[in-house]
């Protein structure tokens, strides 16, 4: 496999090892800034929350990251009523040439959590920043803008139409793009939208599931989702984590692609992230036995690890890819053909094992820590 997409391990991957960049290491090492961590909060009945991040435990991951790389940081919850402060605030530090934003908000606007405001905020103020740009961001928002950019760059992608709840938009699914396909919302995370119910092989289950997620989008969001259909792509899922790096010749660089191994009791069209039992809810659809999880990761085959990392750094080139981003991928099992489905662009980043960034982190021996000095490495090229 040619290291020039793909390493193995990343324990070189340190600024100190990284060679000449558009500024010097020397530079790098004398740039100790105050570290302002963006977290994404929702207001709910009048008190800020943020069940995913605002934990005990990842506070204490986020506090390692900082310790290890000796700088001073600070936890900075951010919704959207208290952005614009956040933002004077932070203009506001004692010596705006040493201070960056750590950007870990990655809400979708839409459903309590904020996102690409903050990136635009950011960019208005001027202030150096982590991860993605807001054109990075609004480009992974929406799946239908992020397909529509694979299709003009030429990255493979399943099929995919627009679909609303008319008869001709149904009817058509039979042959543009052909069943089975996958209905999901335009603008979703964490698989919100997605249930074993998506994946559907005639016209009147289409009809059935898109009336469902209109109506569930209309009474918990007060909004009508745009919907599309996708052909379900049957074969192996991967999914490839992406960290800028100029030092690489496409100038990201891959870790090793994870496959998603998937519960062996599970049917072919029930292998998919459905949010009840990757959440572990279990509110609509049946537990599965418990002598091994719902999925795992594992790493992918050597002999595919190279066309996996290409086609991701296609994937993330195509959409404007800055900072880092995790691309998710079906393999066609008849084909072997590859189609990526979405870049996630502002990925969570956590060593818990149970993620899939973690299990990538995992499988490759890679430390967040250095991922973490990467990341500031590109925000200080970016900005400095």
């Amino acid at each position: 496999m040619s290291d020039e997409f793909v390493s193995l391990t990343l324990t070189h991957l340190t600024p100190a090892c990284c060679g000449s960049r558009s500024m010097s290491n020397s530079d790098f090492f004398n740039w100790k800034p105050m570290v302002h961590v963006f977290v994404p909060y929702t207001i709910r009945e009048g008190r800020l929350e943020s069940p995913e991040y605002d934990t005990p435990a990842y506070r204490a991951e986020v506090k390692s990251w900082f310790d290890r790389l000796h700088l001073e940081w600070k936890w900075v919850p951010i919704s959207r009523p208290t952005l614009d402060r956040a933002i004077e605030d932070t203009r506001n530090h004692s010596d705006p040439a040493g201070l960056v934003v750590f950007n870990l908000c990655d809400g979708d606007e839409i459903h309590g959590y904020p996102g690409l405001s903050v990136v635009r905020k950011l960019e208005e103020a001027r202030v150096p920043f982590s991860g993605a740009s807001a054109h990075f961001y609004e480009a992974t928002t929406s799946k239908l803008r992020m397909k529509d950019r694979f299709a003009k760059h030429g990255v493979p992608t399943p099929p995919y139409v627009t679909i609303q709840d008319r008869p001709e938009d149904l009817a058509r699914l039979t042959k543009d793009p052909g069943f089975p396909v996958i209905l999901k919302p335009d603008i979703s995370a964490a698989s919100m939208g997605i249930s074993l119910r998506s994946v559907v092989h005639d016209a009147e289950s289409a009809r059935a599931q898109v009336r469902r997620l209109i109506q569930d989008e209309k009474r918990q969001w007060e909004f009508v989702p745009t919907l599309f259909a996708e052909r379900f792509v049957d074969g192996p899922e991967f999914t490839v984590f992406l960290v800028a790096d100029r030092e690489q010749p496409a100038r990201v660089r891959a870790l090793p692609a994870a496959e998603r191994v998937f519960h062996s009791a599970l049917p072919a069209n029930e292998r998919f992230l459905s949010r009840d039992r990757y959440w572990n809810e279990f509110k609509e659809e049946p537990s599965l036995p418990v002598n091994e999880p719902f999925v795992r990761c594992a790493l992918a085959a050597p002999d595919r690890q190279e066309k996996l990392a290409k086609t991701a750094i296609g994937a993330y080139h195509a959409v404007g890819g800055t900072g880092y981003a995790r691309v998710d991928i079906r393999m066609d099992k008849q084909t072997g053909e590859l189609h990526v489905l979405e870049v996630n662009s502002n990925c969570e980043l956590t060593q818990d094992e149970g993620t899939s960034i973690g299990a990538i982190l995992r499988l490759s021996e890679t430390s967040l820590v250095d991922i973490v000095s990467l990341i500031l490495h590109d925000a200080f090229d970016r900005f400095a």
